[in-house]
């Protein structure tokens, strides 16, 4: 499985890959909160709050991942992963929510790979559009 993922990661952006690393976080642990206590309502709210504190934490470790150890270096990307974390986990929260606790690693890897695409394409094309106009 290890194989596997890493060569999923490999081929795809760092943003993508930023967006995968905070998704599996996310989904692994709301998916398992959420299945600890699957009979428990629990409102918007509250799960907004655990959206941004899995955001916080899923961003520190793709800035030490992809900053650190990919050498990126953590100035390179931190608001773009800040952004690509809050977007996924807030994301991926609510989906894993609606009882796909077994699977929310997997639900927020597709998330993850979907939001750091997205944004890695928009940024992309906000750069070339900004070039354009000066």
């Amino acid at each position: 499985m290890n194989v596997l993922l890493g060569r999923l990661l490999a081929s795809v952006s760092v943003c993508a890959a930023a967006g995968a690393i905070d998704g599996i976080l996310t989904g692994f642990v709301f998916g398992l909160f959420r299945d600890e206590f699957a009979n428990q309502p629990r409102p918007a709210s509250k799960l907004l709050i655990g959206a941004l504190i899995l955001a916080g934490a899923g961003w520190a470790v793709v800035l030490f991942v992809v900053g650190v150890l990919y050498r990126f270096g953590i100035r390179a990307i931190a608001i773009q992963a800040l952004i690509t974390a809050l977007i996924t986990s807030v994301a991926t929260v609510f989906i894993v929510n609606a009882h796909l606790a077994a699977v929310g690693a997997l639900i927020g890897l597709i998330v993850g790979l979907i939001v750091g695409t997205l944004l890695c394409k928009l940024c992309g094309w906000w750069a070339a559009r900004t070039l354009v106009a000066r």
